[in-house]
């Protein structure tokens, strides 16, 4: 398997969480939760010499967070299909169902 394309997956009763690091040459790491509130996806650009910078006044961090209705109705879909692919889309949205 490509380490590229490793993302950690950890799922439990109350929480999906996965991360991944986005495909080369970009270097920007992503995170995609779902929990019984909602559903938050983040993005960190990175610049590959100096890393993430956390005060950086452009925002190298992005964060959206959306209500499990909105998620079930097609928020984020996009960005998460492009991101971790279809079958990680399949299945947060199987995941937010049951938390609805």
């Amino acid at each position: 398997m490509d380490p590229n394309k490793i993302a950690i997956l950890k799922c439990t009763e109350q929480l999906f969480d996965l991360r991944k690091t986005a495909a080369a040459p970009s270097k920007n790491y992503h995170q995609l939760v779902v929990n019984a509130k909602g559903v938050i996806f983040r993005t960190w650009k990175i610049d590959p010499p100096h890393g993430v910078h956390h005060a950086d006044l452009d925002g190298s961090a992005a964060e959206t967070v959306v209500s499990i209705n909105d998620f079930n109705g097609g928020e984020l879909h996009e960005q998460i299909e492009n991101i971790f692919g279809k079958e990680t889309l399949k299945s947060a949205i199987e995941f937010a169902k049951d938390k609805q």
